[in-house]
């Protein structure tokens, strides 16, 4: 890829807008922003993101990057398939950009499962038109699924003969341990397919890719579904059952309906309404809300009529609202049929008049609680009170929740100034477990995370060492004496990013920027680790903490030779430390040397394929 277009593009995408793009409200602090992290759950914004030199970086959980990485990490897309949504989020068109051709690296067990998952697909899909799959196909026919539903979402029938499946597999070159690996095997002895004689449903990862199954059995048996096991493949709470059918369609439709069952998505598909998605026996997950995020819809929850599914959408209001994703919910009251059922027994016009009944999230709250009696008594407003105190917080100073203040005392009977009073204790008692944030950045000693599993005997030499690279990233001087007087660091971490900042200075005879340090540190761990996200992510975060750091006295001579001879001193103390206990180690010159050989070997060859280049 060329560097120059990722450069250009960095260079004119405010990660602000890609940021607040994904519905994350950003506030100004001093010269930067601060957000609640989308990444792990925050409550507390701990996300900075600095729209001049255009990086985020969560202190909590130790996220951060570039605009790229930010899209990349929320909708789980390959570097260039970001690099492209980034352009597209900017505003930014250029030629050079049609010509980027996403390459997908996997790991090969990886690669190798998908294909072992999607010929067991294709089985499942034949055997469905078999004499024997006839049975299955007549089920779903009397489940209102027709044939052109049953080919959209790929449904087919597991060979009651389990054994015969997987040896179906095997013949086409599927190793045993890549059938395990996708979850469908029993049996120590003969191996059999677990899913026979049932019905299956296929599951499908964001991009439409077969991940697992929920398998259905016929007639009365016990379990009634047998779903696929956790698998390298498929992780069920970061999936939506029908996401890749639905996200172009929700887009387009400006809404998205969240269901709670496979065969509520196919009801609203027949009945026309392709922007839908279901849950998968879960309640509503981190990741699945980031999914819901990335399609900058409205979410419209529709989960089953009965008490848990009432419960599961009263839970999903604040983490709705918290990811900054609008959202209403369908509510009929003494309606406790799921939309499948309704489909049915009713057909298309009842479920889609079903499907309108939307009330935003303090009127379903509201009615949800009037139509258990909560308001009924001073015992149950009050606890109305404190169950509406976090929504109502949760929602911007001004009209809306004014408005929502005033609508709770008239259901209440409160006046609205005890409601606001009453506010006013909530928000201040989080507030006294802890101190308020510095301007949203936290102080030196927080930012060094990456120290905390260093022993404490270790943390001064680790903290020198820390200090010599923030140094280096901005002086020739600093990078001059270590390559002269020390070559190499103790901490992997350290040297990892110093190893990257010298070939970059070699080869661009300056000292690269940040941005273009951290693309490559990300673009170079991903390639040789094949897909080494963590690795990745954690000497990225490193860095974007390293520049952060402007608590050091300023750069002079004097101090970079007495931090370089402090580590010096503490290396050769360290040496003597095992030499005492009885290691064989080369004397601390030919050490030294050695790193140092290492260092010119280095220079030399850059310099040579720079020659070359010439």
């Amino acid at each position: 890829m060329d560097d120059s277009l990722k450069n250009d593009i960095l260079r004119h995408a405010d990660i602000l807008a890609v940021v607040s793009s994904y519905g994350i409200q950003c506030q100004k602090k001093g010269k930067s922003y601060v957000a609640l992290c989308p990444f792990h759950d925050d409550h507390n914004p701990s996300m900075n993101v600095n729209p001049e030199r255009g990086t985020f970086m969560c202190w909590s959980c130790h996220t951060g990057g570039d605009a790229i990485t930010f899209v990349r990490k929320m909708e789980s897309l390959g570097y260039l398939e970001a690099l492209r949504k980034v352009a597209e989020i900017a505003g930014i068109q250029d030629p050079r950009l049609s010509a980027l051709v996403p390459e997908r690296k996997e790991d090969p067990e990886v690669l190798s499962l998908r294909k072992t998952i999607e010929d067991l697909l294709a089985y499942y899909r034949y055997a469905i038109t078999t004499p024997e799959g006839e049975r299955a196909g007549a089920y779903l026919l009397s489940r209102g699924i027709d044939e052109e539903a049953q080919a959209r979402f790929q449904i087919g029938y597991a060979p009651l003969d389990g054994a015969k499946t997987v040896e179906f597999l095997l013949k086409k070159g599927h190793s045993l341990h890549d059938i395990e690996g996708i979850g469908i095997i029993g049996g120590p002895s003969r191996p059999y397919d677990m899913n026979a004689g049932r019905v299956a449903f296929p599951l499908f990862d964001p991009e439409g890719r077969p991940v697992g199954f929920s398998c259905r059995v016929l007639g009365d048996g016990k379990p009634k579904y047998v779903n696929s096991p956790e698998t390298r493949l498929f992780h069920k709470n970061e999936l939506l059952y029908g996401f890749h059918l639905a996200k172009e369609k929700a887009r387009h439709a400006g809404r998205v309906y969240v269901l709670e069952g496979f065969l509520d998505v196919i009801a609203l598909h027949q009945a026309g309404v392709d922007e839908a998605v279901a849950l998968m026996g879960t309640a509503l997950t981190e990741r699945q809300i980031r999914l819901l995020s990335s399609l900058k819809c409205e979410a419209c929850m529709c989960l089953d009529g009965d008490e848990a599914g009432r419960n599961g959408m009263m839970h999903a209001v604040l983490p709705l609202g918290k990811a900054g994703i609008p959202a209403r919910f369908v509510h009929v009251e003494g309606e406790t049929r799921d939309p499948d059922e309704i489909f049915r027994q009713e057909g298309k016009e009842k479920l889609l008049e079903t499907l309108s009944h939307l009330l935003s999230p303090f009127e379903f709250q509201l009615e949800i609680l009037r139509s258990r009696g909560t308001l009924r008594g001073k015992e149950g407003r009050e606890k109305a009170v404190r169950y509406f105190a976090p929504y109502l917080l949760s929602l911007p100073a001004g009209i809306e929740r004014e408005d929502a203040l005033v609508r709770l005392a008239q259901a209440t009977g409160y006046e609205v100034l005890a409601l606001r009073e009453a506010l006013r204790d909530a928000s201040l008692r989080p507030r006294e477990k802890a101190p308020p944030p510095e301007e949203g950045i936290p102080v030196s000693k927080e930012r060094e995370w990456e120290l905390r599993d260093v022993p404490e005997e270790k943390k001064r030499f680790a903290r020198l060492e820390r200090e010599l690279l923030t140094y280096m990233l901005r002086s020739e001087r600093a990078i001059a004496l270590y390559e002269s007087r020390l070559g190499s660091f103790e901490r992997e971490d350290y040297r990892e990013i110093a190893s990257f900042l010298l070939d970059m200075r070699y080869e661009r005879k300056a000292i690269p920027g940040e941005q273009e340090l951290h693309s490559r540190i990300e673009e170079e761990t991903l390639r040789k680790e094949g897909g080494g996200e963590g690795k990745a992510s954690r000497l990225g975060a490193i860095l974007l903490s390293l520049y952060e750091e402007d608590c050091y006295p300023p750069e002079s001579e004097q101090e970079l030779l007495s931090l370089v001879e402090g580590l010096r001193a503490e290396r050769r103390e360290e040496l003597e430390r095992k030499r005492l206990d009885g290691l064989s180690l080369k004397p601390q010159e030919e050490a030294t040397r050695l790193l140092q050989g290492y260092a010119e070997s280095r220079k030399r060859m850059f310099e040579r394929k720079k020659g070359r280049k010439g």
